[in-house]
């Protein structure tokens, strides 16, 4: 086989698995690789613009949403040693999609199995956990997910891809959600660069 990778839950990365009951606010962080690739070898990367129309008309503390959430990829990725640099100079091609579903709410809102959607129309905020508890059960959830494509400039092959998946609210100050965001983000490239397990 050519390419081997760790395992995951859903080809799109960004499945809603059951969280530890009690209400986890732990969002959910899954990846692939190939584990042939040289990541000693990318020193560099570039961003490069979100196929996701509707987010880009929502506001995030003051900026288009879209930006603030390619500023934290990129801040994860500058924290990993990389260097944004123009496209026809990166070793490695960003390319994401965020996505937003609603779901009618049970009585066990702390336990999503809704997938989202990357091909459907996004809406709404992204990326906060909850609900908190003492909010009582809401009409409908709101789930939500971005998905992170690492595509070799060289190949032209992804050789990274993460998702990162959690159940939203959306009343909070803007300044929170983005630290969460910042959070989710971290938390899905802590293990970058990946290791290959070992061979058997």
């Amino acid at each position: 086989m050519t390419h081997q990778y760790c395992r995951i839950g859903a080809i799109l990365l960004l499945s809603f698995l059951a969280f530890a009951s009690g209400g986890s606010k732990q969002p959910k962080v899954t990846y692939q690789f190939d584990s042939k690739a040289d990541f000693a070898s990318f020193k560099t990367y570039a961003v490069e613009p979100t196929n996701s129309p509707t987010l880009a008309l929502r506001m995030l503390n003051g900026k288009p949403m879209t930006q603030t959430i390619a500023e934290s990829i990129a801040q994860q990725l500058d924290a990993k040693g990389l260097r944004q640099v123009p496209a026809d100079q990166a070793d490695l091609l960003v390319r994401w999609k965020g996505a937003i579903a609603y779901e009618a709410a049970s009585a066990d809102v702390a336990s999503p199995t809704v997938n989202v959607d990357l091909d459907r129309p996004d809406s709404g905020p992204i990326l906060d956990s909850g609900p908190a508890r003492g909010e009582g059960i809401p009409a409908e959830t709101t789930h939500g997910g971005i998905k992170i494509d690492l595509v070799s400039a060289r190949t032209k092959q992804s050789v990274w891809r993460g998702g990162v998946a959690a159940v939203l609210r959306d009343k909070i100050p803007d300044p929170q959600r983005v630290e969460r965001l910042n959070a989710a983000l971290a938390k899905l490239f802590a293990d970058y660069p990946p290791k290959a397990a070992p061979a058997r």
